[in-house]
């Protein structure tokens, strides 16, 4: 949730996607569930995602 928070406070959720994302996570709260995400949601979290982190995820240490 800290990261969603950020996202919005970085504005790139806006107050509204925000909301019905950690809306969404609460009660679907199984990794299964918010692989299941409305597709608009999905969306918006995975394009905050790539501006937050333009190199992509970060390399897993050995």
């Amino acid at each position: 949730m800290q990261t969603l928070e950020t996202m919005r406070s970085l504005g790139l959720l806006t107050p509204e996607q925000y909301l019905e994302i950690t809306a969404y996570v609460m009660v679907n709260s199984t990794p299964e569930q918010i692989l299941a995400m409305p597709p608009h949601l999905w969306q918006a979290v995975m394009q905050a995602d790539a501006l937050l982190f333009p190199g992509g995820p970060a390399e897993p240490v050995h």
